[in-house]
């Protein structure tokens, strides 16, 4: 029975894990199109405030850019997972330039998500629907 209630804290432990870091969320869904994902609960400290989705379009131009997260440090992570990805071999080492960032809310720009963003060259507008 204790050999049970162990296994079962071992999968409940594992199914319900907060990503340490956005890249561990990171999805292609399909080519040169991705996501990442936040859990799905309400903000704490454990999940750092990552209860939201963010995508990306990797183009022969640069990125583009569908939402940011909440926080200064998850937006410089979401940063870090895009320049991951979108390293061009014909290109050499260097990530494509960010080139656009699209917010899908209605709510006031996230500032600092959006400043991690800028600082890092990537040109910023809102959305237009």
């Amino acid at each position: 029975m204790s050999r049970l209630f162990s296994l079962l804290l071992l999968f409940l432990s594992i199914s319900f894990a907060v990503p340490k870091h956005v890249k561990e969320t990171l999805k292609e869904l399909s080519p040169g199109i991705y996501g990442v994902f936040g859990v799905y609960e309400q903000v704490s400290p454990k999940n750092r405030g990552f209860i939201s989705n963010a995508y990306f379009i990797i183009t022969r131009d640069g990125v583009i850019v569908f939402d940011v997260l909440s926080t200064y440090k998850l937006g410089k992570e979401l940063v870090e997972t895009i320049r991951g990805c979108s390293k061009n071999p014909s290109s050499g080492p260097s990530p494509q330039p960010l080139r656009e960032l699209t917010y899908s809310s209605p709510y006031p720009t996230p500032l600092p998500p959006t400043m991690a963003s800028e600082e890092k060259g990537l040109l910023v507008g809102p959305f237009q629907g």
